[in-house]
């Protein structure tokens, strides 16, 4: 149950730090179309 209990924890932990990277990427790419069009 302990190590369920941890897995769980590190999948959520994952999910986290993954949707912050994206959300970073994404607004680092729609910045990047937003200087060059202007």
């Amino acid at each position: 149950m302990l190590l369920y209990c941890v897995n769980m924890l590190l999948c959520y932990y994952h999910a986290v730090s993954l949707s912050f990277y994206t959300h970073r990427f994404i607004a680092f790419i729609l910045r990047g179309i937003y200087v060059s069009s202007a």
